[in-house]
């Protein structure tokens, strides 16, 4: 069955949104990620400006208190929380 032209668009929109949704969701994982690795202290104090300039962007929109921004700084304190009693 031949595709049309309506459905290559179609599949080529919905892959489309299927790469920008993984590509936040990896980049929330690995901001929880690298917070729970800061609180266990497997993250030198100096690579925080890197850590910090990497993650400004998902920084910033928790400090604006955007819908979900709650959400993701409760993530990041648990993750940081839990890494300092690995550490101890």
């Amino acid at each position: 069955m031949p595709s049309t032209r309506r459905r290559r668009i179609v599949r080529r929109a919905v892959m489309v949104l299927a790469v920008v949704v993984l590509l936040v969701v990896l980049y929330v994982g690995s901001a929880i990620s690298a917070s729970f690795a800061w609180g266990a202290g497997w993250i030198p104090s100096g690579m925080a400006p890197v850590i910090e300039t990497v993650y400004a962007p998902l920084t910033w929109y928790v400090d604006t208190a955007y819908p979900g921004s709650d959400s993701l700084n409760w993530a990041a304190m648990k993750a940081r929380r839990l890494g300092d009693r690995l550490a101890n």
